[in-house]
């Protein structure tokens, strides 16, 4: 190789490393964006701590006014014979409870509405209520108190009467004959009924002939008719202001 062709050889490798140096030295730089870094690493978001909701508490009157007593009767007078009860633009449920808790609602007095135990029907309900912060009484009466009852129906389908507390009702009124009037709801409308529980086997009255028991639960091929008194359970009462007391039990004038 002679000294030109050497000289014209190391120009050209001379040009090709100067453009190769170029290239190099304009070769973009790579970036990370902020957002694929956040998405890497996100920033920690603030820990908000639950919210606890608290339950209303049942609240019970103590006393009624004098006045009330005397509505809520008119208010009761006013539902016999009605599919269900309403009041205030509320409606009802249209059974024994509903109408019940209607009449008492109207005293300003509740009947309970926390939730009921696995199994327990509302006159259960309204049977405890009065427990906690009433009277269960057996003998005497007054009106406006509450009057439940057992074995009205077959509830746990078994064929014998051991279903308690399977009806609730409101009393109207106590005649001297020491029957008394309550109102309640059967079958598909609110309804006026008797019991005497003096005359537990008896629909009228010996002397008088007036009807002193209505049945409250039918005869079946198992049992026969049973009259209100038959099916008591209890009277319940809580503080109504003026109420008068009079005795259920006392024995038959002679």
């Amino acid at each position: 190789m002679n000294f030109k062709s050497y000289s014209k050889m190391c120009f050209v490798c001379a040009l090709l490393l100067v453009f190769f140096l170029s290239a190099c030295s304009h070769r973009p730089s790579i970036r990370y964006s902020s957002r694929i870094s956040r998405r890497i690493q996100p920033s920690p978001r603030p820990i908000v701590a639950p919210v606890q909701i608290q339950a209303k508490p049942v609240a019970y009157a103590s006393t009624v006014s004098t006045e009330a007593p005397e509505n809520t009767l008119q208010y009761m007078a006013s539902l016999v014979g009605q599919p269900y009860a309403k009041r205030d633009g509320k409606s009802y449920r249209n059974d024994c409870s509903g109408t019940t808790r209607a009449i008492y609602d109207s005293l300003g007095i509740s009947l309970g509405y926390a939730p009921s135990n696995a199994g327990e029907n509302d006159a259960t309900t309204i049977y405890n209520s009065v427990l906690k912060n009433g009277l269960i009484d057996q003998k005497n009466v007054a009106p406006l108190d509450l009057i439940f009852f057992d074995n009205t129906y077959d509830r746990n389908n078994n064929g014998k009467l051991d279903d308690k507390l399977t009806h609730v009702g409101v009393v109207e009124k106590i005649f001297p004959d020491k029957t008394i009037l309550f109102v309640h709801y059967m079958g598909k409308s609110i309804i006026r009924s008797r019991m005497n529980l003096l005359f537990p086997d008896l629909q009228h009255h010996p002397q008088s002939r007036e009807r002193v028991n209505h049945l409250l639960r039918r005869a079946s091929r198992k049992h026969k008719g049973l009259s209100a008194a038959k099916l008591f359970a209890g009277f319940g009462r809580f503080n109504i202001k003026d109420q008068v007391l009079s005795p259920a039990t006392d024995a038959p004038e002679s």
